[in-house]
């Protein structure tokens, strides 16, 4: 309710670290709340913003730098902008309609691949993919106003020959010369796949002096997932120090 809101936000604000996982987090965003992580419904409008930030993040993970090409005095006049080489662009019309549709089509119970950025505090410990017990969870969608530590889906290189165009994924585009693996084990239907592929799994953004982290799914459910058990556990033990900056009197 609106008590339980303010009081969240004074307590994240001051410097405080707010955890969520899956109703809680679905409960947290259907507010008017503080986090800027949205559902999937309420981002179409926006898609181009998410997918530019989702660009971001493959490219930085890109260290070939080009010497000849960074040290040429002159103009590139040839230089690739992801979003322009993407094929079949959708409209945000056409992305709510289909969304209305792959979400009756959500797993109960099988594990999808998680790409971990190892880059980030939460991740200590972990592999660079990550089986993620996945159902009927909230569909995260994280822009660069928060960090998305883990998100769906393991980037592969493609088995067609196509490797001059992104191909474009509902919101999102996958880099020429790859392809993405969502579904580990279990049941997961092909519209389940394009709906999660490339969502985050788990979100941490800044508010005030403290901070949100935010869990997609239930990462320590019944102690059977022991790498996502392994992040939450780094949440609840390094969240009160590190992605926080509260005054501390001595």
């Amino acid at each position: 309710n609106e008590k339980q809101i303010m009081f969240f936000k004074k307590m994240v604000k001051q410097g405080g670290t707010l955890i969520a996982h899956n109703s809680s987090t679905r409960r947290l965003l259907s507010q008017d709340s503080f986090s800027r992580v949205k559902e999937i419904s309420d981002s179409f409008d926006s898609a181009h913003k998410y997918n530019v930030s989702l660009q971001r993040e493959f490219l930085a993970k890109d260290t070939e730098v080009d010497k000849e090409i960074v040290n040429n005095n002159k103009v590139n006049f040839k230089l690739n902008y992801p979003r322009e080489n993407s094929q079949n662009k959708i409209s945000a019309d056409t992305l709510k309609k289909r969304d209305n549709w792959q979400s009756l089509f959500m797993p109960s119970g099988a594990f999808v691949s998680g790409r971990v950025n190892k880059d980030h505090w939460l991740s200590f410990g972990s592999i660079n993919t990550l089986p993620l017990l996945y159902s009927n969870l909230p569909v995260l969608m994280s822009d660069s106003s928060s960090n998305a530590v883990i998100r769906v889906g393991e980037l592969i290189n493609s088995s067609d020959n196509d490797n001059d165009n992104y191909k474009s994924l509902n919101w999102s585009d996958i880099p020429a010369g790859k392809d993405i693996n969502v579904r580990m084990s279990g049941l997961v239907w092909p519209e389940a796949s394009n709906r999660i592929a490339n969502s985050a799994y788990l979100t941490q953004e800044r508010y005030g002096k403290g901070q949100i982290i935010l869990f997609a799914g239930e990462p320590n459910f019944r102690g059977s997932a022991l790498g996502t058990n392994r992040i939450w556990l780094n949440a609840i033990v390094y969240g009160s120090g590190l992605g926080t900056s509260a005054n501390i009197d001595l």
